[in-house]
């Protein structure tokens, strides 16, 4: 079978975008930016307000399902609808599809509870924790290195730092799994206590790479810390949360997702949600950062964006700058104005009153969070006035 060959240049320039999007969600223009910006609902996550399109340069995107990266009208078909390569083309091109023909976005599953590694992982993984802080303050380099990023004593000991000298390679089943080894490179060793409960093993490399052993879990950094009566700074790495906490620890608190599209679960957005305000610090990079960045702009309604002065608040430290100082004037800055976010779904009101049990029931009320299918934020002045509003 042969196929015609197609010109994609050609197609990309041709087509009306803002008709192919329509047909899939309602959209309206929101500035003047590229010729012309559009937003609306994703057609395939349902994000409120994340999708965008500018027309008249024939690209969109959506700042989850392409983690904020523009794109053009072929994969419009590919990531919106599932479509291969040359169906997208045919898509794009005007093809109708049957009913029976159109591939149909399967939907997303429903995610089991967000829970810590139990059993045999959470066992190895102890002794290896403490193993690694035992050979932390027998190493003098890696001592040096901590306190070259200007960490404290207190804060190495605080955070249970270690160091893992040489690579091992463990049996899978010492940690309650199957397959191939467990892999524990050299480096520095920061573990991840929520609650009691070690979620995650962070080896960081001496190239900088950050590898955990599989089977962890994705928790927040210093999430037990959070509370409904403090001001919350999320960032990406755990030595920047680390520097933060030691640096600005009596007027915020410091979490760390691990990775740019890490924590994105009810049980984490719960507990930032009830803060007064989070201070989203990911790293100054104009694409990762500010993409990883809308995320949380978009679901918490308390956020707002507060970039370092430096690439990240470790290298602030280790330049002699304030990250105090830092700090201060991101709260002194105007009550942030919540953007467009999601609907109150079940999970993130159960995690709510879960966190708000733990902390004794607070007299927090009334907590701003999004109503109206994500149009408006609305006080709700009670537990009772919370549920009626969840879906």
């Amino acid at each position: 079978m042969t196929f015609e060959k197609i010109d994609t240049e050609q197609l990309k320039n041709s087509v009306d975008l803002l008709t192919l999007i329509d047909r899939d969600t309602t959209t309206k223009k929101i500035a003047a930016t590229g010729g012309g910006e559009w937003a609306g609902p994703c057609p395939k996550c349902g994000g409120k307000d994340r999708f965008r399109a500018q027309p008249d340069r024939a690209r969109w995107l959506c700042r989850t399902c392409t983690d904020g990266k523009w794109k053009d009208p072929i994969a419009y078909g590919q990531i919106i609808h599932g479509l291969d390569f040359r169906a997208a083309c045919e898509f794009v091109a005007g093809q109708q599809f049957s009913k029976v023909d159109r591939p149909v976005a399967k939907p997303m599953p429903k995610r089991p509870p967000l829970e810590s590694p139990k059993g045999e992982w959470e066992q190895r993984g102890r002794t290896f924790v403490d193993y690694a802080q035992g050979q932390l303050w027998h190493n003098l380099d890696a001592l040096g290195y901590l306190g070259g990023r200007g960490l404290t004593d207190e804060t190495i000991k605080g955070a249970q730092l270690g160091w893992n000298p040489k690579h091992i390679k463990d049996v899978a089943a010492h940690w309650g799994l199957t397959g191939r080894p467990i892999h524990l490179p050299a480096g520095l060793v920061i573990p991840w206590f929520i609650e009691d409960s070690l979620w995650r093993i962070e080896i960081r490399k001496p190239d900088g790479r950050k590898i955990p052993p599989r089977g962890y879990k994705q928790g927040l950094f210093n999430a037990d810390k959070l509370s409904p009566n403090k001001p919350a700074v999320l960032v990406e790495g755990a030595i920047d949360a680390l520097t933060i906490q030691q640096e600005a620890g009596v007027i915020v608190t410091a979490v760390a997702t691990g990775a740019t599209t890490h924590a994105r679960r009810a049980r984490w957005i719960a507990k930032l949600s009830l803060c007064p305000v989070v201070l989203v610090a990911f790293d100054n990079e104009p694409d990762k950062g500010q993409a990883a960045a809308n995320y949380w702009l978009d679901v918490l309604p308390n956020a707002r964006r507060w970039q370092p002065f430096w690439d990240d608040p470790n290298q602030m430290l280790q330049d002699g700058a304030s990250v105090a100082g830092w700090i201060q004037a991101g709260l002194r800055t105007d009550k942030p104005q919540p953007g467009p976010a999601r609907w109150v779904d079940p999970d993130v009101t159960r995690h709510i009153l879960t966190v708000l049990e733990s902390e004794g029931r607070p007299d927090i009320w009334p907590i701003i969070l999004w109503a109206d299918g994500g149009t408006r934020p609305v006080e709700f002045g009670s537990v009772k006035e919370l549920w009626a509003a969840t879906i």
